[in-house]
């Protein structure tokens, strides 16, 4: 079989129809009736052959669920469970404030399409789908979260499928299962942002990737599900792209070292015509894909300066840094300050055994070197981390690590494939235990995880101020990007919450006040502000302070006619009184 042999020619049609072309050897006689007759039979033939390849793809995949019995399902439904529980008890911070912001307040559907991708450094797809979900469900914590479970839950499964047909049930088994516990995970599928769908379309668009390499499926279906899974990750995630780099880059290479014949996945191998249909995939992906990049290239002047949709938030990115994002992936709490439940030197041991699978994983063809299966997975897991980690200290920080979430779930394959290498040294009794052990290690800490709050709290930050002061106060908000979360529990009228640089001029300040009575100035993410300065020196004194986790709040009333004992007595016997919303 040739990997993407059937693309003779650079149509969309011949892209479609890959591998489904025979080779007859016979010439064609334009002239002939009967060679017209042959062709209506044979297309006949074809799109017979096309829905009969269809069903028995779905069949497949039904067999191999039926075949994983109830553990694979049990496994989804503890999924489900970990990622429903308490799903709205936590307050929206920033980034989920934005996504709500964007689809409901800022966006119509048209606009972001067309207009978002010029002002926002995320391409639309997901708040395309947040924007017809919210028009359903509404906008409260748990429906702007719940899109996040379904992916993530889904992710499970697909993980799994994608185990089961490169390697083995065991080792889909085990992926799954890592994938189902991890907090780094569960963490992602609680928030209204992108990052559990690009963690489905990474698995679909891998399971594709490799399905173009199968005789036996390979053909129209296998190319429109990798263009389809792949175009959608791309237009989800910037860092879908590496993805893409990391699929080219382990095909390329493979090509290089092996003179143009080369197994992939282990599977029949490569040729150069192969090859070149191959590239006219990515070609042809890369059309698909340019309206984005053009979008993005447009933008970066204003990418680099930084804002609300900027990049300069990302700090420099470390070798120390890096490494540590493979830890992250089995245990991650948004606060740092949450305690986990097992000691540090246990969690470490964890580690270990986890690092130790991993290289055994690495081996599992059994011949002294790593097969294709578990090279595709090493360049899978190092791509998406080496690459951002590269561009950011030759371009401009990109390093973060929730944008590598695709890169996690080759690191679960190959702790699955170490699971499977010891199947000739260990019995069976010992890799389950083996496998206890990790998926403790994972599972133990979740209980800090959920009884710690894991996000800023503006929900009870908001709730105090509100109920405190008046909605005719002016609310300055350190930083403009934060007014949409703010807004997002206190639906104020727009002229009564303003973003503020929280290094703001005297005048500036003194023109956003104007006569009012009563200023509240709000800040979280940043330092030390200038804006409580200038309220005093424009005759206003601080009454009240809200504090919340990672929120900071204080109220200035004017009090302008009295003299300065008055003022100081005023002001201390109000600010005596301090509100605590955590």
């Amino acid at each position: 079989m040739l990997l993407v042999s059937g693309l003779r020619t650079s149509t969309v049609g011949d892209v479609a129809t890959m591998g489904d072309r025979a080779e007859t050897g016979q010439s064609n006689e334009p002239d002939s009736q009967s060679a017209a007759g042959r062709d209506s039979r044979s297309r006949s033939a074809r799109v017979r052959g096309h829905w009969a390849r269809l069903l028995d793809r779905v069949g497949g995949v039904v067999r191999q669920l039926e075949r994983a019995d109830w553990a694979v399902l049990a496994l989804l439904v503890v999924a489900a469970v970990l990622r429903l529980y308490r799903l709205g008890e936590e307050s929206v911070w920033l980034d989920e404030a934005l996504t709500w912001y964007r689809v409901t307040e800022q966006y119509t559907t048209v606009e972001i399409l067309f207009v978002l991708p010029l002002e926002d450094v995320h391409p639309p797809l997901y708040f395309l789908l947040m924007d017809l979900w919210t028009s359903v469900a509404g906008a409260s914590e748990s429906a702007l979260r719940f899109p996040s479970v379904v992916f993530g839950v889904t992710s499970v499964g697909l993980l799994y499928l994608f185990g089961v047909k490169v390697f083995d049930r065991s080792t889909g088994a085990i992926a799954a299962a890592l994938l189902a516990v991890s907090s780094f995970h569960l963490y992602y599928a609680q928030e209204a942002r992108m990052y559990t769908l690009m963690t489905a379309l990474t698995v679909v668009s891998f399971y594709f990737f490799v399905d173009i390499a199968d005789e036996e499926s390979h053909g129209r279906l296998s190319v429109l599900g990798y263009l389809v899974s792949t175009v959608l990750l791309a237009y989800t995630h910037l860092f879908g792209t590496f993805i893409v780099l990391a699929q080219n880059a382990y095909l390329l290479s493979r090509v290089a070292l092996s003179g143009g014949t080369v197994p992939v996945i282990g599977r029949v191998g490569t040729t150069a015509t192969s090859l070149r249909g191959w590239l006219r995939v990515q070609a042809l992906l890369a059309l698909m894909v340019a309206p984005w990049w053009v979008a993005l290239t447009v933008r970066l002047p204003t990418i680099s300066a930084g804002g609300c949709t900027g990049i300069t938030w990302i700090p420099e990115s470390t070798p120390a840094g890096a490494v540590s994002i493979l830890k992250r992936y089995f245990y991650y709490c948004g606060a740092p300050e949450t305690v986990s439940p097992i000691p540090a030197e246990a969690f470490l041991l964890v580690m270990v055994l986890a690092g130790g699978l991993v290289v055994a994983g690495l081996f599992a063809a059994g011949d002294g070197r790593p097969g294709s299966g578990e090279l595709l997975l090493l360049v899978w897991l190092l791509t998406p981390i080496v690459v951002p980690f590269v561009l950011s200290h030759v371009v401009a920080p990109i390093m973060v690590a929730r944008y590598t979430i695709g890169a996690s779930l080759a690191l679960f394959l190959l702790v699955g494939r170490g699971v499977q290498t010891l199947r000739p040294y260990a019995p069976a009794a010992v890799r389950v235990a083996l496998v206890g052990v990790l998926l403790l290690g994972l599972v133990a800490p979740l209980s800090g995880y959920y009884e710690s709050d894991q996000k800023r709290q503006w929900r009870d930050a908001v709730e105090s101020i509100e109920s405190s002061g008046d909605r005719g106060d002016l609310v300055l908000v350190t930083k403009s990007h934060l007014v949409p979360t703010y807004q997002y529990y206190a639906r104020r009228p727009p002229d009564t919450v303003v973003g503020m640089e929280r290094l703001a001029t005297r005048e500036t300040v003194s023109e956003a006040v104007g006569d009012r009575g009563s200023v509240w100035v709000v800040r979280s993410w940043t330092g030390r502000t200038t804006l409580g300065d200038h309220l005093r020196s424009l005759n206003y004194t601080a009454v009240e302070t809200v504090r919340s986790q990672g929120i900071y709040a204080r109220r200035f009333v004017r009090v302008s006619g009295q003299n300065q004992a008055s003022r100081q007595a005023y002001s201390s016997e109000k600010t005596a009184t301090v509100r605590s919303a955590s």
